[in-house]
Protein backbone atom coordinates (compact mmCIF):
# COMPACT_ATOMS: atom_id res chain seq x y z
CA UNK A 1 0.00 0.00 0.00
CA UNK A 2 1.44 3.66 -0.54
CA UNK A 3 0.46 6.48 1.65
CA UNK A 4 0.34 9.60 0.60
CA UNK A 5 0.67 12.25 2.94
CA UNK A 6 -1.14 16.08 2.59
CA UNK A 7 -1.45 18.86 5.36
CA UNK A 8 -5.02 20.45 4.57
CA UNK A 9 -8.26 18.37 3.44
CA UNK A 10 -8.43 21.74 0.64
CA UNK A 11 -5.30 20.31 -0.44
CA UNK A 12 -6.40 16.49 -0.74
CA UNK A 13 -10.39 17.04 -2.10
CA UNK A 14 -9.15 15.43 -5.70
CA UNK A 15 -7.20 13.06 -4.37
CA UNK A 16 -9.60 11.62 -2.24
CA UNK A 17 -12.80 11.98 -4.36
CA UNK A 18 -10.74 10.13 -7.75
CA UNK A 19 -9.39 7.60 -5.98
CA UNK A 20 -12.36 7.01 -4.18
CA UNK A 21 -11.28 6.92 -0.54
CA UNK A 22 -12.83 6.13 2.49
CA UNK A 23 -12.51 8.06 6.15
CA UNK A 24 -11.12 5.36 8.77
CA UNK A 25 -14.28 4.61 11.24
CA UNK A 26 -11.74 5.22 14.17
CA UNK A 27 -9.22 7.85 12.79
CA UNK A 28 -11.09 10.29 10.40
CA UNK A 29 -7.80 11.97 9.26
CA UNK A 30 -6.97 8.96 7.57
CA UNK A 31 -8.51 7.48 4.29
CA UNK A 32 -8.40 4.06 2.90
CA UNK A 33 -8.90 2.58 -0.62
CA UNK A 34 -7.74 -0.79 -1.99
CA UNK A 35 -3.92 0.14 -2.95
CA UNK A 36 -3.48 3.72 -1.37
CA UNK A 37 -4.51 5.57 1.90
CA UNK A 38 -4.05 9.35 2.83
CA UNK A 39 -3.30 10.90 5.82
CA UNK A 40 -4.45 14.30 6.60
CA UNK A 41 -2.47 16.26 9.13
CA UNK A 42 -2.76 19.57 9.17
CA UNK A 43 -0.56 22.66 9.81
CA UNK A 44 3.30 21.51 11.29
CA UNK A 45 5.35 19.56 11.77
CA UNK A 46 4.57 17.85 15.28
CA UNK A 47 0.88 17.26 13.65
CA UNK A 48 2.67 15.47 10.61
CA UNK A 49 4.88 13.49 12.75
CA UNK A 50 2.11 12.01 14.59
CA UNK A 51 -0.57 11.55 12.54
CA UNK A 52 1.40 9.77 9.64
CA UNK A 53 2.98 7.58 12.22
CA UNK A 54 -0.56 6.46 12.98
CA UNK A 55 -1.47 5.45 9.69
CA UNK A 56 2.11 3.47 9.69
CA UNK A 57 1.17 1.74 12.42
CA UNK A 58 -2.34 1.15 11.03
CA UNK A 59 -1.74 0.57 7.74
CA UNK A 60 2.11 -0.50 7.11
CA UNK A 61 2.62 1.19 3.75
CA UNK A 62 5.51 0.08 1.22
CA UNK A 63 6.14 3.78 -0.16
CA UNK A 64 5.49 6.98 1.55
CA UNK A 65 4.56 9.98 -0.68
CA UNK A 66 4.38 13.88 0.61
CA UNK A 67 2.29 15.92 -1.45
CA UNK A 68 1.66 19.66 -0.32
CA UNK A 69 2.49 23.63 -1.42
CA UNK A 70 5.39 25.02 -0.65
CA UNK A 71 6.73 28.84 -0.49
CA UNK A 72 9.44 29.96 -2.98
CA UNK A 73 12.57 30.99 -1.10
CA UNK A 74 15.01 31.49 -4.12
CA UNK A 75 15.62 30.17 -7.50
CA UNK A 76 14.35 30.29 -10.99
CA UNK A 77 10.92 28.84 -10.32
CA UNK A 78 7.39 29.24 -11.50
CA UNK A 79 4.17 30.00 -9.75
CA UNK A 80 2.42 27.25 -9.09
CA UNK A 81 4.94 25.12 -10.38
CA UNK A 82 5.06 21.36 -9.16
CA UNK A 83 8.58 19.78 -8.13
CA UNK A 84 9.90 16.98 -6.47
CA UNK A 85 12.24 17.61 -3.68
CA UNK A 86 15.52 16.28 -2.83
CA UNK A 87 16.28 17.01 0.64
CA UNK A 88 14.44 17.99 3.16
CA UNK A 89 15.89 20.03 6.13
CA UNK A 90 14.19 20.98 9.74
CA UNK A 91 14.28 24.70 10.89
CA UNK A 92 16.08 24.63 14.33
CA UNK A 93 17.96 21.34 13.69
CA UNK A 94 20.81 20.15 12.56
CA UNK A 95 19.16 17.31 10.67
CA UNK A 96 17.92 16.64 7.06
CA UNK A 97 16.10 13.75 5.13
CA UNK A 98 16.95 12.64 1.07
CA UNK A 99 14.48 11.64 -0.63
CA UNK A 100 14.54 8.53 -2.63
CA UNK A 101 14.30 10.61 -6.16
CA UNK A 102 17.48 10.39 -7.84
CA UNK A 103 16.14 12.93 -10.37
CA UNK A 104 14.95 15.22 -7.56
CA UNK A 105 17.02 18.62 -7.66
CA UNK A 106 15.35 20.89 -5.43
CA UNK A 107 15.12 21.79 -1.62
CA UNK A 108 13.14 22.26 1.01
CA UNK A 109 13.37 23.23 4.53
CA UNK A 110 10.10 22.72 6.89
CA UNK A 111 9.55 25.88 9.00
CA UNK A 112 8.91 26.23 12.87
CA UNK A 113 6.54 28.47 12.30
CA UNK A 114 4.78 29.91 9.33
CA UNK A 115 7.22 32.10 6.81
CA UNK A 116 4.87 35.40 7.23
CA UNK A 117 8.07 38.07 6.98
CA UNK A 118 10.68 38.68 4.51
CA UNK A 119 13.32 38.43 7.15
CA UNK A 120 12.40 34.61 8.18
CA UNK A 121 12.55 33.74 4.19
CA UNK A 122 15.95 35.53 4.31
CA UNK A 123 17.14 33.00 7.36
CA UNK A 124 15.77 30.50 5.74
CA UNK A 125 16.83 30.56 2.19
CA UNK A 126 20.83 29.88 2.14
CA UNK A 127 19.37 26.07 3.02
CA UNK A 128 16.66 25.44 0.49
CA UNK A 129 14.91 26.81 -2.24
CA UNK A 130 11.36 25.83 -0.75
CA UNK A 131 9.82 26.21 2.79
CA UNK A 132 7.00 24.54 4.10
CA UNK A 133 5.63 22.97 7.46
CA UNK A 134 5.09 19.39 7.54
CA UNK A 135 7.19 17.65 4.85
CA UNK A 136 10.15 16.61 7.47
CA UNK A 137 7.65 15.07 9.66
CA UNK A 138 6.39 13.19 7.06
CA UNK A 139 10.17 12.04 5.92
CA UNK A 140 11.19 11.05 9.35
CA UNK A 141 8.28 8.44 10.08
CA UNK A 142 9.13 7.38 6.50
CA UNK A 143 13.41 6.84 7.04
CA UNK A 144 12.48 5.50 10.70
CA UNK A 145 10.34 2.35 9.00
CA UNK A 146 12.79 2.42 6.07
CA UNK A 147 10.27 2.58 3.32
CA UNK A 148 10.80 4.97 0.47
CA UNK A 149 9.98 8.55 0.48
CA UNK A 150 9.17 10.63 -1.97
CA UNK A 151 8.13 14.56 -1.88
CA UNK A 152 6.19 16.89 -4.44
CA UNK A 153 5.51 20.36 -3.92
CA UNK A 154 3.03 22.89 -5.89
CA UNK A 155 4.81 26.37 -5.23
CA UNK A 156 1.69 28.56 -4.38
CA UNK A 157 3.91 31.88 -3.59
CA UNK A 158 6.67 33.65 -2.45
CA UNK A 159 7.82 32.87 1.08
CA UNK A 160 7.24 35.69 3.57
CA UNK A 161 5.14 37.87 1.43
CA UNK A 162 1.56 36.35 1.04
CA UNK A 163 -1.31 36.47 2.89
CA UNK A 164 -2.29 33.17 3.71
CA UNK A 165 -6.24 33.24 3.29
CA UNK A 166 -5.02 34.33 -0.89
CA UNK A 167 -3.53 30.58 -0.58
CA UNK A 168 -6.48 28.47 0.94
CA UNK A 169 -8.81 30.68 -1.45
CA UNK A 170 -6.80 28.74 -4.10
CA UNK A 171 -7.02 24.84 -2.36
CA UNK A 172 -9.38 23.60 -5.16
CA UNK A 173 -6.90 24.75 -7.82
CA UNK A 174 -3.96 23.50 -5.62
CA UNK A 175 -5.65 20.14 -5.16
CA UNK A 176 -6.53 19.47 -8.56
CA UNK A 177 -2.71 20.24 -9.69
CA UNK A 178 -1.76 17.94 -7.23
CA UNK A 179 -3.66 14.85 -8.32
Amino acid sequence: MRLISIAHRGEAQTTLKALHLKAHPEFPYIYVGSDTAVVITEEGQTKALLRTAKAFELLKPSIMINLGIAGLLKGDFQLHETVSIRTVYAEHEFASITSDDPSAEVDLITAHKRVLTHEHAQKLAPYAHLCDREAYGHALVAKENKIPFYCFKLISDFAGTTDCHEIKDMAKVYSNKLY
